[in-house]
């Protein structure tokens, strides 16, 4: 009876052994696909921010500064809700965009620059003298680069939402996304 019980419990390890070796090696296929998944992911993002610096950002182009105000005043209209009025490019006092969210009044500025400019804190002091002006309930500034720290650490407290490239490209593919899910809705299935 004990050689019986021994073997089954060699057999019992064994097989659990085996499982584990099963879970652990499908479970490092799956990481791996995660990380190619997320690489490529990646990549997307920064070829759509590329994208949108060359669109808006260069001399060659149709499209200008102006263009990619409204683009992310459209971008946030669908995305939040509410009213997004792009200013006039002149004697605005730096605001761009003036997002109304039923009563309540966001201000907003863009910075369409490449990865090499990054933003500081200025634009974050100008919008919030801006808010306290016009009793606005907050405040947002979008880049296609990047913030720097000491402007990440400025804004901190101030109802200022800072989107860098990444955080934008999330917002458009969001949109997108809903789009494209909107569009699958009104497509009449087949009886």
């Amino acid at each position: 009876m004990d050689t019986f019980v021994l073997i089954l419990g060699i057999i019992v390890c064994v097989a659990g052994l085996y499982s584990f070796h099963l879970y652990y090696s499908s479970s490092l296929k799956l990481r791996e696909k995660l990380e190619y998944i997320e690489e490529n992911d990646r990549e997307l993002k920064r070829t759509l921010i590329k994208g949108l610096i060359y669109r808006f950002n260069n001399n060659e182009g149709n499209e200008t500064p102006f263009d990619f105000e409204r683009f992310v005043a459209n971008l946030f209209e669908k995305h939040y809700g509410g009213n997004a009025i792009v200013t006039e490019s002149t004697g605005d006092g730096g605001i761009d965009i003036e997002h109304f969210q039923g009563e309540e009044l966001y201000l907003g500025q863009v910075k369409c620059f490449d990865e090499t400019n990054t933003v500081d804190y200025t634009p974050i002091a100008i919008i919030h003298s801006q808010m306290i002006k016009k009793g606005a309930k907050g405040g947002f500034i979008v880049t296609t680069s990047r913030f720097t720290e000491n402007a990440r650490k400025y804004a901190e407290g101030l109802d200022i939402e800072l989107y860098d490239g990444k955080d934008l490209v999330n917002l458009w593919i969001e949109d997108v996304q809903l789009e494209v899910e909107d569009s699958i809705d009104i497509i009449p299935s087949e009886t």
